[in-house]
């Protein structure tokens, strides 16, 4: 205890701390305790300490704080400004002012062995030495035997719809069914004609037919479907004249007259085959 120098003294103190020594013995804090060189200060939860110095400072610990006690803490002789490390550098500071006013480089002021670590170890800069982990590594070759050989490309049918020659093929066999051989070779050997023509209906009124002194008739169309194209000129009316005729506000197949009659009705039934009208008779 003697050898060891005193550095503080405790001055103020709220709740519990202690102090551990450097040999690792631990005694609790009171009230004027003095603390020696390299003691280690411990205060608890809810503590404070004051720990006063020889020149009369304070240094205050709070809750769950810790201060290693040392000269550099508690120092009896302050620094001053000879003790700071730029003064022995003063004559290199004064180099580099000179180097910046007269324009010179900074590099020339730098030993040649603060460039680099030294000469290298060998000869391309790395170590003279090579550490070998593992010399031998035995492995079992089955275990990376894999084959090499390429599998050919396999063909594989699948079933459901065909191609698109197919299926063309197969709507002109549909289309050509019960034609001739002739007509079905000169078809696809050439064009398949389109009839763009607009249709059109004749109606021939037969005076016997029309019940005795009859002078008007309603008659009416009605298309297997809807035509494209047909109106009143298309319609030819033989042995009397035709009007107010027009298509129906329900059914495009349908044509009957625009105001209907409280006579005699009869119906006839168009029907459209191979893109061409029959005649419809009364």
């Amino acid at each position: 205890m003697a050898d060891r120098t005193p550095l503080a003294r405790v001055s103020a103190l709220q709740g519990k701390a202690f102090a551990r020594d450097q040999d690792g013995n631990l005694r609790q804090l009171q009230i004027g305790d003095v603390i020696y060189e390299g003691d280690v200060v411990v205060t608890g939860a809810g503590s404070r300490i004051d720990l006063a110095t020889p020149d009369r400072h304070s240094l205050v610990l709070r809750a769950n704080e810790t201060l290693t006690v040392d000269a550099e803490v508690f120092a009896t002789v302050k620094p001053d400004a000879t003790d700071a490390a730029l003064v022995g550098g003063a004559r290199d500071i004064n180099r580099v002012i000179k180097a910046i006013n007269e324009g010179g480089s900074l590099d020339a002021l730098l030993d040649e062995t603060a460039a680099g670590a030294g000469t290298p170890g060998g000869a391309d800069g790395g170590p003279t030495f090579v550490r070998l982990l593992r010399i031998v590594e035995t492995l079992d070759p089955l275990a990376f035997d894999f084959g090499t050989d390429r599998r050919g490309s396999v063909d594989e049918p699948l079933d459901g719809v065909g191609s698109a020659a197919d299926a063309l093929a197969g709507l002109v066999d549909a289309g050509l069914a019960g034609q001739s051989a002739a007509a079905a070779a000169a078809t696809v050997g050439g064009s398949i004609p389109i009839d763009t023509a607009a249709p059109s209906v004749v109606v021939d009124i037969v005076d016997a037919s029309l019940n005795n002194g009859d002078k008007v008739s309603t008659v009416t169309f009605t298309f297997s479907d809807a035509p494209s194209g047909f109106d009143l000129t298309d319609v030819t009316a033989v042995g009397g004249t035709l009007s107010g005729l027009a298509v129906s506000l329900t059914d495009p197949k349908v044509y009957r007259p625009l105001h209907g009659e409280r006579r005699f009705h009869r119906h006839r039934q168009c029907q459209r085959r191979r893109r061409q009208l029959h005649q419809c008779r009364r």
